[in-house]
Order: C-alpha cells, then sequence, then structure tokens
C-alpha cells in the first residue's frame, strides 16, 4: 500500500533522450472481505461544536489489509473518494470512515480506539476521520460501494432513494449498473432499493444492516462444518433498515 514511483530514461539511437516517472502503489494482496453495516447519510450542526457528520460503518469478515479499497459514492464521484490507508483488521473487527470533519474532537485513532471524542465516534472501534469539511452522500438517492481499485472489484454496496425519486441522477445510474453486475443487489431499479425516510434533519436516524451482528458472529466462530459464507453478501428485502444510530454498535 506504501507509495513509490519508478524514474527513468530512455534513448533512441540518434541520440534522443526522454525521462519519465511513473508513481504507483504496492500491491495488496491481501485484500479482506468487509460490508457496510450502517450508514449516516445526513449533515446537521446541533451546536457551536457538535456537529453529525456522514460517516460509514464497516465490518471486517475477514482478516486482510484495507491498503487500495475505496469507498465511492455516485453522486459525488471518483474525484471525492475515499481511498484506505494501509491498515490491518482482524475478522470480526467494527471501524468507521467519518467523510467530513467538523468540530474539535475528530482524530483518527491508531492506537487508542476511544481517543476520538467528537458526536457519533464508536467506543471501542477505530474511527477514521477524513481531512474534509464538504459535503459527501447525497441526502435523497445515492449508490455507495466499497471498490478493490487494482481490479475494480465491487466489494459491498448500499443504494438507497426516496420515495418520490423518479430515477437515477447522473453518476449514479451506472454504479448501479455494475452494483447488480456484482451479484449484490438483483435490480437497479429505483423501486426496488432501500427506501430512504426516517431521515429528516432532526431525526437521529441511519441505514443500518439488520443481519450485521449474525454476520460478525459467524465470522468469529467460522469453523470447517460451516459453509464458506458467500461473498460478496447479497442483499435481500430486509438486509437494510431504517432505524436510531448507533455508531460503533452493530
Amino acid at each position: 500500500g506504501k507509495a513509490y514511483e519508478i524514474f527513468g530514461t530512455v534513448e533512441d539511437r540518434a541520440g534522443n533522450s526522454l525521462t519519465y516517472c511513473v508513481p504507483f502503489c504496492g500491491f495488496n494482496s491481501h485484500i479482506p472481505k468487509i460490508i457496510m453495516t450502517e450508514v449516516q447519510v445526513k449533515y446537521k450542526k446541533y451546536k457551536e461544536d457538535a456537529f453529525r457528520c456522514e460517516y460509514v460503518e464497516f465490518l471486517a469478515l475477514t482478516d486482510g489489509n484495507l491498503s487500495g479499497l475505496e469507498l465511492v459514492s455516485g453522486v459525488d464521484g471518483d474525484g471525492k473518494k475515499f481511498v484506505f490507508p494501509p491498515a490491518a483488521v482482524k475478522a470480526g473487527e467494527v471501524f468507521i470512515v467519518h467523510l467530513r470533519s467538523a468540530g474539535s474532537g475528530c482524530i483518527t485513532e491508531t492506537e487508542d480506539l476511544n481517543e476520538s471524542t467528537a458526536l457519533y465516534s464508536g467506543k471501542n472501534v477505530r474511527d477514521i476521520w477524513v481531512d474534509n469539511t464538504k459535503a459527501r452522500l447525497n441526502d435523497s438517492a445515492d449508490v455507495i460501494i466499497i471498490r478493490n481499485s487494482i481490479d475494480g472489484t465491487i466489494l459491498d454496496a448500499l443504494m438507497y432513494a426516496t420515495e418520490d425519486t423518479a430515477e437515477w441522477g447522473k453518476g449514479t445510474a451506472s454504479l448501479a449498473e455494475d452494483v447488480v453486475a456484482a451479484g449484490i443487489y438483483e435490480s437497479e431499479e429505483i423501486s426496488e432499493v432501500e427506501l430512504n425516510s426516517g431521515l429528516g434533519s432532526s431525526a437521529i436516524k441511519s441505514f443500518c444492516r439488520t443481519d450485521a451482528a449474525a454476520l460478525q458472529k459467524r465470522c468469529l466462530e467460522e469453523t470447517d462444518d460451516l459453509e464458506p459464507l458467500e461473498y460478496p453478501v447479497k442483499r435481500t428485502a430486509s438486509t437494510w433498515a431504517v432505524m436510531n444510530v448507533s455508531a460503533g454498535t452493530l
């Protein structure tokens, strides 16, 4: 996952030469299986130093390294994607990526997992704060994916829309098709995705994965007697629900 540059000079028989420098990252051969377990798409300022910022909670189903994975929103586009830093995770580990830093206490945790004190920091789980103060994720409708930047594989996805959203906007339609092609959702139709309701500016609600605790228990107790978990994990009609915010708690 570390950044490198390859530098060299080429020359032809006539003596013409050209130098080049190509940046690249070290290849990650140990990609973990991870899923999104809670997504907060609403931003709100409560008081002078208290903010509700957009975040995504994750669960690692296997050991691995996050380097080279990307969190991408169809509305935000590739220009605003979050690229995970090199970080080792263990099966069953929960961590949170906060997509906007606002107020004090927005501390990315490396050792002390309770160092972050900003609103909706997770207790005893790793908080990662993105160096960004602008809006992320769309309030009404969006397609959010975890993608392996090396080969473009989609690891997990959440698609949502309000009841009055007629069609996907620019940037989300093609991404919705990719999610279906990956086998996570069965349809990219607006009427078939998660209904974004109850996530108003005052309500403390988020999209929560209803099978998260069961999947965590399964990966921690996995033995040879269990059938291997199918991955990516397919979404069903009951996979996601709008529930009370519970950052860091499955």
